[in-house]
């Protein structure tokens, strides 16, 4: 990875996590973090269908498959997006932090550790860069981090419904939705979402807050599965 490469990534991040810092602050900013969130949904099935339609795109006999890996992403992106609005604020909170801990996490334990205990990939044609060490930290300091935050949360020691299901599925679901939006690109032919973005006028300026890092779905790809993925389980518990 080039120097201008990893400075992009730490701008991106910076920027984009002091963005859903501020926004989820105070509740009279909340409003702002739901509509900056409904954006990134609406770039995010923008960018997964300028990739489909892309006539750079190489067309083979498996097109049934690449249109179905579109469709499903699109109907994840948008499932998690209206659950996402639909969350309380802290409920929120808990989200982000077990997602942004989970990938934190995986990564920092991935590079010191990865395969030096399972040498085995658990995805090589998926996401070759994962190793089990990754993922069980990841997994660990996630469900670690979401308990403490809902025992943090609760003036009585009592962790609602929801928290139990974050408590229980985020980690393993952050993975899951990576390796689903990872999946989806390979299949696209694509190594970042924003790759056919750049020249597009209504794209191109929003696109710039992920310099380095991909695109949007890059970056939300889990929080939009475990948005609704928790929202299906919610509906349908109570």
């Amino acid at each position: 990875m080039g120097q201008d490469t990893v400075h992009g990534r730490i701008k991106s991040s910076i920027v984009f996590l002091a963005i859903i810092v501020i926004t989820l602050a105070s509740p009279k900013l909340f409003i702002l973090h739901k509509l900056f969130f409904l954006g990134c949904g609406i770039i995010a099935i923008l960018e997964i269908y300028l990739a489909y339609r892309s006539p750079s795109r190489i067309r083979t006999i498996r097109e049934r498959e690449i249109r179905m890996a579109m469709i499903s992403e699109t109907i994840i992106i948008s499932g998690g997006t209206i659950s996402y609005l639909t969350f309380m604020r802290e409920q929120v909170m808990l989200i982000q932090l077990g997602v942004i801990v989970c990938d934190t996490f995986a990564y920092i334990t991935g590079k010191l550790f990865g395969c030096k205990f399972i040498r085995v990939k658990p995805f090589p044609e998926i996401s070759p860069k994962k190793s089990y060490e990754g993922l069980i930290g990841g997994i660990a300091c996630s469900t670690i981090s979401v308990l403490g935050f809902s025992l943090w949360q609760s003036q009585h020691g009592a962790v609602t419904f929801l928290n139990f299901l974050a408590i229980t599925f985020i980690g393993g679901l952050t993975v899951l939705g990576d390796l689903l939006g990872s999946l989806t690109k390979r299949r696209l032919g694509i190594k970042d979402s924003n790759a056919c973005t750049h020249d597009h006028w209504l794209l191109q300026y929003p696109e710039r807050l992920m310099s380095g890092f991909g695109g949007f779905l890059d970056r939300l790809d889990s929080i939009f599965f475990v948005s609704f993925t928790l929202g299906i389980i919610y509906s349908l518990a109570t």
